[in-house]
């Protein structure tokens, strides 16, 4: 009788509520952009990206990991621009 591993719903769970908050703050964000929404939610997701360059040293995030975490930002910042 070992140690029971979560389901595979709960591991998922805090990925799931990451990509739900981050579609919400960039739709929040798109909407008090006045002007040039694209570029505005591009900077803040490309600032976004760079400091959760903190996580690598801190977190043990690996840089193939961080590097990878871009397109998801990326897939964020459009359903936040498109709500």
């Amino acid at each position: 009788m070992g140690i029971r591993q979560p389901s595979p719903v709960v591991r998922g769970a805090p990925l799931f509520a990451s990509l739900v908050f981050g579609v919400v703050a960039f739709a929040i964000v798109a909407k008090r952009t006045r002007s040039n929404r694209l570029s505005h939610l591009l900077l803040v997701a490309v600032a976004t990206w760079a400091t959760s360059l903190v996580n690598l040293p801190l977190f043990g995030v690996t840089l193939r990991q961080w590097l990878f975490s871009l397109p998801l930002l990326l897939v964020m910042m459009v359903a936040g621009w498109t709500v």
